[in-house]
């Protein structure tokens, strides 16, 4: 008793999307009348069928099924042989079933598609893109990645070049565009370019993007340095007209209170002093110049600008000092400090006030370093503005020379010399001379 089965062909190919049938035969070969069961197995189960599922034969008869096979057009079946089998189970003689095996070749197909985010850049020299290639097909998707624009503004910087990704997933790759010349300025610059993914075997996917090139000089900035240079034209000459004005107010008053104190004098028979005072240079003692303010002056003196430079080889353990020094009568009074440090020395530096230290820091600290102060610092004769440099050894590049300079700007009281004029004068032990005052 039992049952003997067979297919027409054991192997059969099917595209995913359609489908394909073979024909199972099967005869009876036990002396009853007998029902059979036919079962798939395998991973073709979930998407084959078979029709009928049951057969009645009678003795030595024969019966045929159709097993039809129609799988998904989906990643979740790679391509390649998938094994199947079918179970013919007997019901008056179940030790008598049968099994019958097969193979379903699965064809492979591909489905791609790739996106580019962002699809526009900005910036001044290059723009960063990302590329997302999704592969919906059933087969690993061997992918090489290049870009290119049409009138070759751009040169391209793509990682990784070759994208390996398996069916049902995505691969990224990280695409720069950089400009191959500067935009000065003027309106930014559009310039499309494409992406083009070449799947091994396939059909090219080409994504459009774009680059944005801005210009290194902002529109506004130029408009903003007008706008800067008229004010500061109308400022100067307001002041220009502010100061005439201030001297002529001034002038007027003290000309009319020294003819009235003069016209005094001489009805009372005495001397009094004049307010204009005799002009001492070669000329007769009738001429005479009237005072005036001297413009720009104010209760700290006339502002003033400096600047000390020192110099100092590293080794010999003492430093280096120069000084801004002052003349008897003479006030300094300094608003900011500008200190600089161009070419990266090392060692320490130091400000002081004479002998007091005002500020004292690592050159390693200092690049170019401003100091504005609230109430201004003063200097005296004595007390002069010292600048000292201690330069440290550049380990083994051999001897180090520093070269710092300290800018201030402020004001200055007391008898001028235009001699002096923010001279440097080495921190030496000696005695100072001190000039006549004028």
């Amino acid at each position: 008793m039992g049952a003997t089965a067979s297919l027409d062909t054991d192997t059969v190919a099917v595209e995913p999307g359609a489908q394909v049938s073979c024909e199972l035969k099967l005869r009876n070969t036990g002396t009853v009348v007998d029902q059979f069961t036919l079962t798939l197995r395998g991973d073709a189960a979930g998407w084959a069928t078979v029709q009928p599922e049951t057969l009645s034969l009678f003795p030595d008869a024969e019966g045929t099924a159709r097993i039809t096979f129609q799988p998904l057009r989906t990643a979740e079946v790679q391509a390649g042989p998938i094994p199947f089998a079918v179970r013919v189970a007997s019901r008056e003689d179940p030790g008598g079933s049968a099994v019958v095996e097969g193979v379903v070749e699965l064809l492979p197909f591909a489905e791609t598609t790739a996106e580019l985010s962002p699809r526009t850049s900005h910036g001044r020299h290059m723009g960063r893109h990302n590329l997302a290639f999704d592969n919906r097909g059933n087969q690993t998707a061997t992918v090489r990645l290049s870009a290119s624009d049409p009138d070759g503004l751009l040169s391209f910087q793509i990682s990784p070049g070759v994208l390996e990704v398996p069916p049902g997933t995505a691969g990224f790759a990280t695409i720069k565009a950089r400009t191959r010349a500067p935009l000065w300025r003027g309106t930014p610059l559009t310039i499309p370019f494409q992406v083009t993914a070449t799947p091994a075997g396939g059909q090219p996917v080409v994504v459009d993007g774009s680059m944005q090139q801005q210009p290194m000089i902002a529109g506004w900035i130029p408009r903003a340095v007008a706008v800067c240079l008229a004010l500061g034209i109308m400022a100067a000459g307001v002041w220009v007209l502010s100061q005439r004005a201030a001297n002529s107010a001034v002038q007027a008053p003290l000309a009319q209170a020294d003819q009235n104190f003069q016209t005094i004098a001489a009805k009372v028979g005495t001397d009094v002093p004049s307010l204009k005072k005799k002009d001492g240079g070669g000329g007769s003692g009738n001429s005479t110049t009237t005072t005036t303010l001297t413009p720009g002056s104010g209760p700290l003196g006339s502002p003033t600008f400096g600047r000390v430079e020192v110099t100092d080889t590293a080794g010999n353990g003492q430093g280096s000092a120069e000084r801004f020094e002052l003349r008897q009568g003479q006030v300094l009074s300094v608003t900011d400090f500008l200190l600089q440090n161009p070419r990266n020395d090392k060692g320490t530096v130091s400000i002081r006030r004479g002998d007091e230290v005002l500020l004292q820091d690592s050159l390693e600290n200092v690049t170019t370093n401003s100091y504005q102060f609230s109430a201004p610092v003063q200097f005296r004769q004595g007390e002069d503005l010292v600048v000292e440099v201690n330069c440290a050894t550049a380990g083994n590049q051999g001897t180090q020379t520093c070269r710092e300079a300290l800018s201030f700007s402020g004001f200055m009281s007391g008898p001028q010399d235009t001699s002096q004029s923010s001279t440097t004068r080495p921190d030496v032990p000696t005695s100072t001379e001190v000039p006549p005052t004028t």
